[in-house]
């Protein structure tokens, strides 16, 4: 725009002065010649076209200048773009995954150094060509409906497919996400796919489902078994039971031989809990254990538990409890086993004659069974894992025990929505409380399990 004003007004210019000075030259002269008219005109037009020269150079260097700019940023951009492709290869050319794109026609417009290698086809080969250059009609086939899914849904959709592999000529599973590429007017143009090779991933789910199945075979003899013994060791051990109580009746009280009986009625004792909790831990651990629960006279619990305590052990147990308990809505069979461990466990740790106290109290909406001994203690550093399956404390290494008892003791707590917690002082005997909601949420005893 400014070299046409510049060239407009040099014409301006140059006709204004060609004006004036012929007005001027032929006012002074009475001489008309017309060869001096015509070599002035001609002086005029040369200037003129000198000057439209210059401003004609001046205008095409100037786009040239534009030009040669332009030039260079597209270069520039072009590098950059380059270097961003270049980085991009790099990038997907070392992921560990399979990349491709293809067009909306299924051919195949670029692919990764690891689609190269497991299919054994380079990028170069591969471009134009579809599934059916590559695979088998069947395998191409179900590719394509996936290609086609991801067209018509416009979202990205994963998949599993199963593709024969160039190097070893066998199926294998890949999991593929399929993502559509969109333009800048929202259609799309092209499809990504990005495979992960799923095939020694579903070799170890089977082998995980082959060995789950196998433990719970084994799981089922086991239970066949606890129950076995259950069944056949129960009547000969209340035989055994029955007989030291009969003995005891016909011996003096003074006799020597009550201790032994009492001995045998303690290691009855200990044999028939030992299958119980073997029992109920293994259908808490086999099973979704049911509570059966029924309203319990907590008073009669208490003294029948300590009653049997005090029959098999040389202790002396004490039953203390509030007035005026509610009725717990609880398992008794669990709880009756609860108790016991309870108080075995006491036995267990605590001096010969000493006093073990049972306390069972309302507090709240919940009732608190407490175990109050004398014995050795468990150290403030294991009271945080006293209640763990097969744990024992340190100081109990020389006592037989299983460590179970304690475990389950919390387990029917939980399950009754409970807790269990202990205090302890070593050298100074223990205190375990546990805790359980008077109305806990369980069917009814009579129901079928």
């Amino acid at each position: 725009m400014t070299m046409r004003i510049f060239f407009l007004i040099s014409v301006l210019l140059i006709t204004t002065i060609k004006t004036s000075h012929a007005k001027e030259f032929f006012d002074s002269t009475e001489l008309a010649s017309t060869e001096i008219v015509w070599l002035y005109d001609g002086l005029i037009i040369a200037l003129a076209l000198v000057i439209c020269m210059m401003f004609t150079t001046i205008y095409i260097y100037r786009l040239n200048c534009r030009f040669v700019k332009k030039l260079n940023e597209s270069k520039q951009l072009q590098t950059e773009c380059y270097l961003k492709k270049e980085q991009l290869r790099v990038i997907t050319d070392n992921i560990n995954v399979i990349l491709f794109l293809k067009d909306l026609d299924g051919r195949y417009l670029y692919v990764n150094h690891e689609y190269e290698k497991y299919f054994n086809i380079t990028n170069a080969k591969i471009q134009g060509k579809t599934d059916y250059d590559i695979f088998p009609h069947d395998i191409a086939d179900k590719l394509s409906r996936n290609d086609q899914d991801v067209i018509k849904f416009k979202q990205p959709i994963g998949v599993e497919e199963q593709v024969l592999h160039a190097n070893d000529g066998l199926l294998h599973d890949y999991s593929v996400i399929k993502i559509p590429i969109f333009n800048n007017c929202g259609e799309i143009y092209a499809i990504c796919g990005v495979a992960t090779d799923i095939t020694e991933r579903k070799k170890n789910e089977v082998a995980l489902y082959n060995a789950k199945e196998h433990a719970e075979r084994i799981l089922v003899e086991q239970r066949q078994i606890i129950a076995m013994i259950s069944h056949d060791y129960r009547a000969p051990l209340a035989v055994i039971d029955s007989a030291a109580q009969l003995l005891a009746t016909k011996i003096p009280e003074e006799s020597d031989l009550n201790v032994v009986l009492a001995r045998i009625r303690r290691g009855v004792s200990f044999l028939s809990n030992t299958i119980d909790n073997n029992i109920v831990e293994d259908r808490l651990d086999c099973e979704k254990l049911t509570l059966h629960c029924s309203p319990i006279n907590l008073n009669d619990l208490g003294a029948s538990v300590t009653e049997y305590a005090n029959q098999i052990s040389s202790h002396h147990i004490i039953f203390k409890f509030s007035p005026n308990l509610p009725l717990l809505n609880a398992d008794e069979k669990l709880l009756n086993i609860l108790l016991l461990n309870l108080l075995l466990n006491s036995i267990k740790y605590s001096p010969v004659k000493s006093k073990i106290e049972l306390h069972i109290k309302q507090k709240g909406e919940n009732c608190n069974f407490e175990v109050i001994d004398f014995g050795i203690g468990i150290p403030a550093d294991e009271l945080q894992i006293i209640f763990k399956k097969y744990v024992r404390g340190r100081l109990t290494t020389t006592l037989s025990g299983a460590g179970l008892g304690l475990s389950l003791v919390l387990r029917i707590a939980k399950l009754h929505g409970g807790d269990a917690k202990m205090k302890s002082i070593v050298g100074h005997g223990s205190h375990i409380t546990v805790k359980i909601p008077f109305e806990t949420p369980c069917i009814p005893a009579d129901s079928p399990v």
